[in-house]
């Protein structure tokens, strides 16, 4: 495993966190206070040691997006484990931890396609409008680097409206 990690604490659950890069998995982990601080951590579980008396402990690895570059939680309590991810084709796409008969998601595994593949820069959702993610991509001659994608009407749309050439219906570009 090689390459920047990085981590983004989730916005709704204090004690949780995303970590990728590398293998570009996203785990999730949760804080968890040891019940005998002398012991350490619970023995066959993964986890590591961030303080005196806590730990972090695997609770889930998501594969399904295997480029990821960066990521977005989703701003509220209604999904608190999707996340935008940006991938380094230029496709973000919105995926998380709760199985989708749970109830536990939104929009999980809409992809979003920009006109010309190029790597993603950054992703973030819209803490007012959560149907609205912005999206960071390199610059290239014929398109633009800034897209604001609006997930209400991509979600409605035929995946090839989604990645044909010209202006997309909800979707704002500078």
């Amino acid at each position: 495993m090689s390459g920047r990690w990085d981590i983004l604490w989730s916005p709704t659950i204090p004690e949780e966190f995303v970590h990728f890069g590398g293998d570009h998995n996203l785990r999730l982990f949760k804080i968890k206070q040891f019940s005998d601080p002398e012991h350490g951590p619970p023995k066959g579980v993964q986890t590591f040691r961030v303080g005196e008396a806590s730990y972090a402990t695997l609770v889930a690895v998501n594969t399904k997006v295997p480029s990821a570059k960066c990521a977005s939680w989703y701003p509220s309590t209604s999904q608190p484990y999707m996340l935008a991810v940006g991938q380094s084709n230029g496709h973000v796409t919105t995926t998380g931890f709760g199985s989708e008969s749970s109830g536990q998601h939104m929009s999980y595994g809409v992809d979003l396609v920009p006109r010309h593949a190029r790597p993603c820069l950054c992703v973030e959702w819209n803490k007012v409008q959560g149907n609205m993610i912005a999206v960071g991509l390199e610059k290239v001659r014929a398109d633009f680097s800034l897209l604001v994608w609006d997930l209400n009407v991509a979600t409605t749309m035929p995946k090839s409206s989604l990645e044909t050439s010209g202006s997309y219906r909800g979707l704002h570009s500078t």
